[in-house]
């Protein structure tokens, strides 16, 4: 318990006095992001390659392929904002909502991803 605490005031002080929170990752404190792809009507959306991006440089940090129930999981990432870009695994960009995911230090965090309609597809139908 003493030396989480230690450990938990050592990397607080290192965000607060200059080296930034930014750099934590590279002392091996990471976390994950999983979740599922889900299609607009809900059903579960599989087999397509999934590249989180740093929301604040751009930069593609990692890429998995969502397994065919839609689940997928991202590990050792460092704390930050993310934002999840969907693929076809021939390289085409899939529309998807790429809300931020904000990830803390040492956590895993749940964030679905949802496809957009097609632009062509029909709108909803309304109830009268």
């Amino acid at each position: 318990m003493v030396r989480k605490l230690i450990w938990v005031l050592l990397v607080a002080a290192l965000c607060v006095y200059g080296t930034g929170c930014d750099k934590i990752g590279k002392l091996g404190v990471t976390g994950g992001i999983s979740g599922k792809v889900m299609n607009p009507d809900g059903s579960p959306h599989g087999l397509v390659a999934l590249v989180l991006v740093d929301r604040k440089t751009g930069a593609e940090t990692q890429q998995q392929t969502a397994e065919d129930t839609g689940n997928f999981f991202f590990q050792k990432v460092p704390a930050g904002t993310y934002f999840i870009k969907v693929e076809g695994l021939t390289g085409h960009e899939i529309p998807s909502d790429q809300t931020d995911v904000k990830l803390a230090m040492g956590r895993t965090v749940e964030h679905d991803v949802h496809l957009n309609p097609p632009s062509d597809a029909p709108p909803p139908a309304s109830n009268p």
